[in-house]
């Protein structure tokens, strides 16, 4: 299949899946951080597409889905700082989940979720970061002006 058939069939495809994403799509990655920082990396990843086809997966819709695509799993394993030997598995299992796609974007509610802890973290920050209020502020004292010909 000509490759230009081949996107438009892909782009058909994503789009189906995304009008069928909900929350419960995401039930994983709540708790496992590793699948967190895949899917944070995932638009950033270097995606390859070519003619051959693998017919790796046994899911008509998988193969329709990431046939041809090429993705450079020590490229994605170094980004998301996910141990090399365990890279494969989580990939597979976003794949599996339809949290990524062969398009660069991932599912919109595991993008919300995100986001939504990104927005935590960083108000964590910024709270952490504020003085306490509990901490006494020395008060400035207006000196006389004989006191500062003393010093100079």
């Amino acid at each position: 299949m000509p490759v230009a058939k081949q996107n438009h069939n892909l782009t058909r495809l994503i789009e189906r899946l995304k009008v069928s994403e909900s929350l419960s799509d995401i039930a994983l990655v709540v708790h496992d951080a590793c699948l967190q920082r895949l899917l944070r990396v995932w638009p950033a990843v270097h995606i390859m597409y070519s003619e051959t086809e693998t017919n790796a997966e046994n899911d008509l819709e998988m193969r329709l889905l990431w046939d041809g695509v090429q993705v450079d799993l020590e490229e994605l394993a170094a980004l998301a700082h996910i141990p090399r030997p365990m890279i494969a598995c989580y990939f597979k299992q976003a794949k599996l989940l339809h949290l990524i796609y062969p398009d660069g974007t991932i599912n919109a509610p595991a993008e919300r979720f995100l986001n939504s802890l990104l927005s935590q973290q960083l108000i964590g920050l910024k709270v952490a970061s504020k003085p306490s209020t509990n901490t006494p502020v020395r008060k400035r004292t207006r000196q006389s002006p004989q006191s500062d010909s003393k010093d100079f």
